[in-house]
């Protein structure tokens, strides 16, 4: 946290106030969950070296129990923070409409509706993907149907003029030509115009 706190400050030369919700207890302090650190000398903590670097940490699960034993949330000074409630809030229960119902704060309830529209445009995708998908599926049966069909058919007109040139064909070679390829039957096509034995058509 403080190397990419440094690095912000670095960058931009200006003052980088690093804030991170954590999902978890960080400290034993059961009292207090939103903290607030600096660079400061530890024998004299009123003296900070520059307020240019500041992290500020809220352990969510911890501020939801205060908030919600306590009625609100308090900030380092003790004072009420309606924003940083409501914005607790939203981490914590932003799938639960009878909580958010009454959070009234602006920017929390543009984010609601942000992550709606974004819920919506998710699930629109995802039909889409599916329709896609399924058209897909359905052209790619066509076309199996298709290849298959155009290899039946190459099967049975090879296998008349087998039996026109060599005679009753025995039952590998039948085999053979139910379970042979387009490609095998064209290249079985073309040979048997030439060989002179079923074995020279079949071969390969």
């Amino acid at each position: 946290m403080l190397y990419y706190a440094a690095s912000a400050l670095t960058g931009q030369l200006k003052t980088a106030i690093s804030i991170h919700l954590l999902d978890f207890d960080l400290f034993n302090d059961a009292t207090l969950a939103h903290w607030h650190f600096d660079l400061r000398d530890p024998r004299r903590p009123e003296q900070t070296l520059t307020d240019a670097l500041q992290l500020e940490l809220i352990e969510l699960p911890k501020a939801d129990r205060l908030m919600r034993g306590a009625g609100n949330m308090a900030n380092a000074a003790g004072e009420q923070s309606d924003a940083l409630s409501a914005w607790i809030t939203f981490f914590r229960h932003a799938q639960e409409d009878n909580t958010m119902s009454d959070i009234r704060h602006e920017p929390v309830q543009q984010a609601l509706h942000d992550l709606d529209s974004l819920s919506v445009f998710t699930e629109e995708w995802a039909n889409a993907m599916s329709r896609s998908k399924a058209a897909w599926d359905r052209a790619a049966m066509m076309d199996d149907a298709r290849e298959e069909g155009l290899a039946a058919g190459k099967s049975e007109l090879l296998l008349k003029q087998l039996a026109l040139k060599f005679g009753a064909l025995p039952q590998d070679a039948l085999d053979r030509l139910h379970a042979a390829t387009t490609d095998q039957l064209d290249a079985w096509a073309e040979r048997v115009l030439f060989a002179d034995s079923l074995k020279k058509v079949l071969q390969g």
